[in-house]
Order: C-alpha cells, then sequence, then structure tokens
C-alpha cells in the first residue's frame, strides 16, 4: 500500500508555537508530529510514502531521508502554492500504483487503513472519505450523508455536532479522476463537492482520535491525546 502526505502548508496559524521549522515537523510530545504519522503507517503495512513539501521543504527532506524504518520515502516538491488539489495531482506523477491513502500533514486519526481500503471498494466508489464525529463542527463543516455516501459539504461556523471530513481519502482509481487543467485548486472543492453530488463518495466512519493540530489550541491538546496514539 502507498500514501500521499501532504506537508507543504505554511503553518501560519501555528506560527506562534513552531520555531522556524515547518508544521509537520511540530514536536507532539517530544517527536514530530510527521515521525509520529510515518510509525503509525509503517503499522499498518505502508511501503511508499509521497510526501508532497512545499515550505521549508529541505529540513524535512533532511530529517526523514529516502527510508523510514523500510517505508520508501519519495518527494514531491512545490515551487509555489498549488493548494491540496494540485499537491495531490503533482504528487500522483511519483505513484506506481493504481491505489493510494492522501492525508494532511497536520492531522491525526486513528483507523484501521486495510478495513477503510476495502470498505470503499465493496461501495464502488473510486474516492473514499474518512469521516470523524465531533462535538462542535464550526471548524470543518459537516458531511450530509445518505446511507454512507456524502451526498453534500455543509458550510463551516455550523456548531453543531455530527461527522466532518477527517482529511484522509482513499483513492481507488486516481488517475482516471479528472482534475482540472489549472496547477493551482482545492481537492475538496473540484473534486469532493461535485463528486458528492454524484452520491459516489464513500464515507467511512469507523474513526477515533481525530485532532487537527493546525490551531495553537489543538496543537496543545495533542501533547496529552498523543498518549493514545
Amino acid at each position: 500500500m502507498q500514501a500521499i502526505i501532504l506537508v507543504g502548508g505554511l503553518g501560519l496559524r501555528l506560527k506562534s508555537c513552531l520555531d522556524n521549522i515547518p508544521k509537520a515537523l511540530a514536536e507532539i510530545n517530544g517527536k514530530p508530529f510527521l515521525f509520529w504519522m510515518l510509525d503509525y503507517l509503517k503499522k499498518q503495512n505502508i511501503k511508499k510514502v509521497i510526501l508532497a513539501t512545499g515550505h521549508m521543504s529541505n529540513k524535512i527532506q533532511h530529517l526523514i531521508g529516502d527510508n523510514w524504518d523500510g517505508i520508501e520515502i519519495i518527494y514531491s516538491i512545490e515551487n509555489q502554492p498549488l493548494g491540496t488539489g494540485g499537491a495531490i495531482k503533482k504528487a500522483l506523477s511519483k505513484l506506481d500504483s493504481n491505489e493510494v491513502f492522501v492525508f494532511n500533514g497536520d492531522t491525526w486519526l486513528t483507523i484501521d487503513l486495510k478495513n477503510f481500503a476495502e470498505e470503499v471498494k465493496i461501495a464502488g466508489s473510486n474516492i473514499g472519505v474518512a469521516l470523524a464525529k465531533v462535538n462542535n463542527s464550526s471548524r470543518y463543516g459537516l458531511v450530509n450523508l445518505k446511507g454512507d455516501y456524502i451526498v453534500k459539504f455543509l458550510e463551516k461556523k455550523l456548531a453543531s455536532p455530527g461527522y466532518v471530513n477527517a482529511g484522509l481519502y482513499f483513492l481507488t482509481n486516481p488517475f482516471e479522476i479528472s482534475m482540472p487543467e489549472k496547477s493551482n485548486f482545492s481537492f475538496e472543492e473540484c473534486i469532493l463537492i461535485p463528486e458528492s453530488k454524484k452520491s459516489k463518495l464513500y464515507g467511512y466512519k469507523k474513526t477515533s482520535n481525530f485532532i487537527d493540530i493546525g490551531i495553537p489550541e489543538d496543537f496543545r491538546r495533542a501533547q496529552k491525546e498523543s498518549l493514545k496514539w
């Protein structure tokens, strides 16, 4: 199994907690967050990881190298911001599989990746979205579900409990996904929303321990939450 991790963000909201390092290397309980992610992927039998880097890419490359405890590490480097969609599109050129997991490099989620992939394929979807159940959705925006399929993404600022997009995707046929011609675009807006309108977007609910370290409050909370990881 192979994975793409998006680690090119500027980390502006977390700037007060960073010491001239990219957000993916922010220390959680004494260990860079990206280390936690790679160790977790190793346990789930991921063999190859493409790191979609941009901001301070050299620092990530210096620390991670081209092998992480047996995982092959490949770099897809943005010379300019490409958005989530552009970063994924560029990283796919490094892929040598017809299946891939895509992770946000600032989000933790406990999940059985093998089961996630199996359910998406059984459902006949090209894209599976891992969901997380939260008490307050104002930072993320709820998803509307019809059975196991996402049919709508609601706007943020609705402080309601429910399921949200947890920032982890499984693409069963990534090269068949129709991508925009432009290089800079949002995966969420240009791919996920149109797919949801076709009721072809599978929502996977068997997840736990969701946390987005992208703001100082949750970055500090992750120091304790990491004990569960």
